[in-house]
C-alpha cells in the first residue's frame, strides 16, 4: 500500500527512490514520487533557510522548541533526498499521473486549474463528483483544494444550514472526511509538522481539533460538520443538493 508507505516514511529519500522504481508501471507511484519531492523541495536550500529564520524569530520559548523540533524532523526526513528529486517537476509529474488515470493526480489538477468558462466549470464539477465516489482519502484531501480555490468566487446554500457556505468551509469538510477515510491527520503527519514549523500551529493533536479550535468559529465548524453529513448521504444515494459541486456564483447565480 503506497499510501501507508508514504505516511509511515521517516526517510523520504528512500521512499522517493522506491516510488521512482515503481513509476514506470504504477501511476500511483508517480503521484507519491511527486509528493515526496515537493515536501523536500520546501526543506532544502534557500527555502529551508527561510523556514529556519522564521523558527528562530519565535518569541515564545515553548513554541520555539516545538517549531524547532518539527523542522528538525522534516530536515531529517529529507536529508537523503537525491538531487534529481529536488529538481523534479511536481506539476509535470502530476499531469503525467493524471493523464494515465491516477485519481489523486486528477484531483490535484482540478483544484489547481481554475476554469475559464461556464462549460469548464461544469466539466470540473462533474469530474470532482466522479472522483469523490472513489472514497480515496488522498482524493478527498485534494478535493478540499478544489473547493478552497473557489472561495470568494462562489457560495453554497443547503437545506438545514441557515447561512451560505464558503469555499473554505466546503473544503474543510472534505479535508476532515479525508481523515475519516484514512488520511494521516495526526500530530506527526508531514502536514502537521509543516504547520508547526512554518506557522507555529503546534498545539493541536489532529486536524479536527485544529479546525475546531483555531480555524473556524463554532458556528462555522458546525456548518462544516453538516456538509460532511451531506457528502455521506450523497455518496450513498448519488443525489446531491443543487449546485453542490459547482457552487453558485456570488453575483450572477449558478455557474
Amino acid at each position: 500500500n503506497l499510501q501507508k508507505r508514504f505516511a509511515s516514511a521517516t526517510d523520504l529519500g528512500a521512499a522517493y527512490r522506491e516510488f521512482a522504481s515503481l513509476s514506470s508501471n504504477n501511476t500511483e507511484a508517480i503521484y507519491y514520487q511527486a509528493i515526496t519531492s515537493l515536501i523536500c523541495v520546501n526543506y532544502s536550500g534557500e527555502m529551508l533557510k527561510a523556514v529556519d529564520s522564521l523558527v528562530k524569530q519565535e518569541v515564545s520559548e515553548v513554541l520555539a522548541r516545538k517549531r524547532a523540533d518539527s523542522l528538525r524532523r522534516l530536515k531529517t526526513a529529507c536529508q537523503n533526498m537525491p538531487q534529481d528529486a529536488l529538481d523534479f517537476s511536481f506539476r509535470k509529474a502530476i499531469k503525467d499521473a493524471a493523464s494515465k488515470g491516477d485519481l489523486k493526480g486528477r484531483a490535484v489538477l482540478i483544484g489547481a486549474d481554475m476554469p475559464l468558462s461556464e462549460s469548464e466549470y461544469r466539466t470540473a464539477a462533474l469530474t470532482a463528483e466522479a472522483l469523490a465516489y472513489s472514497r480515496d482519502p488522498i482524493v478527498f484531501d485534494n478535493l478540499g483544494s478544489y473547493f478552497e480555490a473557489r472561495d470568494g468566487l462562489a457560495e453554497w446554500q443547503m437545506q438545514g444550514i441557515d447561512s451560505t457556505m464558503s469555499g473554505k468551509e466546503m473544503g474543510a469538510a472534505f479535508r476532515l472526511l479525508a481523515c475519516d477515510f484514512g488520511f494521516d491527520c495526526g500530530p506527526t503527519s508531514f502536514d502537521n509538522l509543516a504547520a508547526c514549523a512554518r506557522l507555529g500551529r503546534c498545539d493541536f493533536r489532529d486536524r479536527v481539533s485544529e479546525y475546531q479550535n483555531n480555524r473556524f468559529t463554532p458556528e462555522a465548524f458546525n456548518k462544516v460538520q453538516r456538509v460532511k453529513e451531506f457528502v455521506g448521504q450523497g455518496l450513498a444515494s448519488r443525489t446531491w443538493p443543487a449546485d453542490f459541486w459547482s457552487g453558485r456564483e456570488k453575483v450572477h447565480g449558478s455557474f
